[in-house]
């Protein structure tokens, strides 16, 4: 029996990267993978893009092969903290596959507070106002992501995923940033309340 993905979960910061290498984290998941117990091993994070430049530094220094790193990847990223201009392209560089979450802000492109932080800001709409679920996906699946992770409550979103899935999105620079243009009114920490 084995994983076929294990990820160091939630670095938060380039110092709790650091911490986390020291206490032997990191270790341990090469271990896992040397033994056969983990098939691809990576990481994630969705608070500091810093702390994935960290750790794609940390591995590359150690020789350790990741497969995988997980991080928010929407069209109002490259406004505030951003992980599609500071992770994305090294990722790539280094051959390591980007799983694409918080596609729609933890569900907040639709407006609302949602979220698990305590105080949550109500922000506005911008699905439908400036963009559709379509503009959204196509945004990320035009980038190289390996696959897009979005959170469903329904069979109606499930089945719209999956068709946007079977679409090919193939668009240029010019089209993605007319998303990123059209999410600067809503971008920031009050929309994207997981980073920071």
């Amino acid at each position: 029996d084995y994983v076929d993905l294990w990820q160091v979960h939630a670095l938060e910061d380039p110092k709790r990267v650091e911490e986390r290498i020291e206490n032997g984290v990191l270790d341990a998941f090469v271990e896992a993978q040397q033994k056969g117990k983990a098939k691809t091993i990576g990481f994630t994070g969705h608070q500091s893009y810093e702390a994935l430049v960290k750790m794609l530094e940390e591995i590359e220094k150690r020789g350790v092969k990741m497969s995988a790193a997980q991080m928010p990847v929407n069209p109002a990223d490259p406004h505030f903290e951003s992980f599609v201009t500071h992770v994305v392209p090294k990722c790539v560089d280094a051959g390591i596959g980007v799983l694409a979450m918080k596609t729609l802000a933890y569900g907040r492109f639709f407006g609302g507070n949602i979220g698990w932080r305590r105080n949550n800001v109500s922000v506005k709409p911008a699905i439908p106002a400036v963009l559709s679920v379509e503009d959204v996906f196509g945004f990320v699946w035009s980038l190289p992501v390996t696959t897009l992770i979005s959170g469903t409550e329904n069979a109606q979103q499930v089945s719209q995923n999956a068709a946007l899935a079977r679409k090919t999105w193939n668009w240029n620079q010019a089209e993605r940033q007319q998303r990123i243009d059209a999410m600067a009114p809503f971008a920031g920490q009050d929309l994207e309340f997981y980073k920071g």
